[in-house]
């Protein structure tokens, strides 16, 4: 009698289950630090958007030697646009912006809207002061 063996090939589901549990823990580490990658980008135009604002402030001042003409004022993004037709916010989908104007100062301010951006604030003043908190990773201007 001859004894023939057989020649396995292929894998085992025991081998399978590993693998896919390895993908799917490479998956989720992928998921996190791309998202981490979006609110930081998310938090940089935030930042170049209230820069933005910030010259365009700067260059009324210069023109007409005040920021605003009333004692106070508060405008929403809506309102500040239509002030600045030049400025447009590039993420008015996740931060809200607001301008606080007087005569000789001014404060921006863009807070986060809804996830993990929910906490974030950036402020800046005519004296070029920068404020960040909440913000994740970013905590530096």
């Amino acid at each position: 009698m001859m004894n023939t063996m057989r020649a396995r090939s292929g894998f085992t589901l025991i081998e399978l289950v590993v693998v896919i549990i390895i993908a799917a823990i490479l998956a989720m580490i992928a998921m996190n630090a791309y998202g981490n990658y979006l609110a930081r980008a998310e938090v940089q135009a935030a930042k170049t958007d209230l820069t933005a604002l910030a010259r365009d402030l700067e260059n009324q001042l210069q023109h007409n030697l005040v920021y605003s003409t009333r004692a106070h004022t508060t405008m929403s993004a809506s309102d500040i646009v239509r002030a600045y037709p030049g400025w447009h916010p590039s993420q008015a989908k996740h931060f809200t912006y607001t301008l606080e104007a007087w005569p000789t100062r001014f404060t921006l301010k863009a807070q986060g809207m809804g996830g993990s951006l929910s906490t974030c604030i950036l402020e800046l003043t005519e004296s070029d002061m920068p404020f960040i908190s909440g913000c994740g990773a970013v905590t530096t201007w």
